[in-house]
């Protein structure tokens, strides 16, 4: 799987997420999933596809670190390697 699908399928599902359709729960583990997916790729290449999305980066990005720190499923390392290339962005 490459990071656009990867990206394309998180944000499908957050937009479900927030439309109230669907399981709730399934959405939750494929959230999660596509998080930890996300990280198997270079901090800047995650950063790019958020840009891309029209999100805002910062918020996303803050985001993607808390949800990832919260259920454990990432290496802190990788966390604050995705802060660090939010900082560098500027």
């Amino acid at each position: 799987m490459n990071i656009k699908t990867v990206w394309s399928d998180l944000e499908t599902t957050i937009k479900e997420m927030e439309s109230g359709r669907g399981d709730w729960n399934n959405h939750v583990a494929t959230a999660r999933a596509g998080i930890e997916l996300l990280f198997e790729y270079p901090s800047e290449q995650i950063v790019e596809h958020i840009r891309k999305s029209g999100w805002p980066v910062k918020g996303v990005v803050k985001w993607l670190v808390h949800e990832a720190g919260q259920f454990g499923g990432v290496d802190p390392a990788r966390l604050d390697e995705l802060n660090r290339a939010l900082l560098n962005m500027d």
